[in-house]
């Protein structure tokens, strides 16, 4: 900026004063040039590092110009940043043998005690690492779901692998999701709803009883990338739902709605993803 300001003669004696402030970000460099024949000073920054205040006191006079600089940093607020998740652990939970209500990794080609609601669910071989893996793409138009498990399951804690291949960055609505305790009444069916939602950052825990959901804790700036597997984990223990990724707690929360029910994995009709190495087991010992 510059500051232009008249001198002794043309103001009838005295001094003028002038004060400037700037905030900027980045390394400091400040230069300054006293025309006394234009009357002015220009002071210009260069790439400042650090926000600071800059004070400058001219004190002119015909055929001379004294100038002060102070300067003051400013500390910096830091910038809030999306939660990281540490990449998937490759050791399942420890359990009991004797715990172990399902455990399936399809490497036999065969989805055992496993009930297709909608979609087109198939086995496939990956590479890096070679792998057999349950895949569903969607068709765009229904919600594609599997379920498993017994409906008089009560206490117990489900674990699997995912990866999510692609999905419609456009629709701002949740890509994948397990739903537990699932059992039908008479409006519909109703169950706990885990749900990752890239768009949002979020994973959400919902109660959904026929076409009315209820959220009942929401943990923000969660990041789902794609083509990175992930392994999540829903216990839900009395009246106690707990929710891990990559072995870290994400949600702790009560609800004594729901005590028993088989559980579904879902995607959304525009998602792309893979499920592998599900197991569930028993927590009432």
């Amino acid at each position: 900026f510059d500051k232009k300001h008249k001198n002794d003669e043309e103001m009838g004696g005295g001094n003028s004063q002038a004060t400037i402030i700037a905030a900027i970000i980045g390394a400091i460099a400040v230069i300054i040039a006293a025309i006394l024949s234009a009357n002015y000073i220009n002071i210009t920054f260069i790439n400042p590092p650090t926000p600071v205040v800059v004070t400058a006191t001219l004190d002119s006079s015909v055929g001379a110009t004294q100038t002060s600089i102070s300067l003051t940093t400013i500390a910096q607020q830091p910038t809030a940043t999306p939660n990281s998740v540490p990449s998937p652990t490759a050791i399942p939970t420890e359990v009991p043998a004797s715990a172990i209500l399902l455990d399936e990794d399809f490497e036999d080609g065969i989805a055992d005690d496993f009930t297709i609601r909608n979609g087109d669910w198939q086995i496939v071989e990956i590479a890096n690492p070679r792998n057999s893996v349950y895949d569903i793409q969607g068709n765009g138009v229904d919600w594609p779901g599997v379920f498993f498990g017994s409906s008089q399951w009560d206490n117990y804690a489900v674990e699997y692998r995912f990866r999510i291949i692609d999905y419609d960055r456009e629709l701002d609505t949740a890509v994948t999701g397990v739903n537990v305790r699932r059992t039908n009444v008479a409006d519909g069916e109703t169950f706990y709803t885990v749900f990752f939602q890239p768009y949002g950052l979020t994973i959400n825990l919902s109660y959904v009883r026929g076409e009315s959901w209820e959220d009942i804790f929401t943990y923000y700036n969660f990041v789902l990338e794609n083509d990175i597997w992930y392994e999540a984990r829903v216990e839900v223990n009395a009246s106690n739902i707990k929710v891990f990724v990559n072995n870290t707690l994400l949600i702790d929360a009560p609800d004594s709605r729901l005590n028993n029910g088989n559980i579904m994995l879902s995607t959304n009709p525009q998602t792309h993803a893979q499920f592998d190495d599900i197991r569930v087991w028993s927590l009432d010992n």
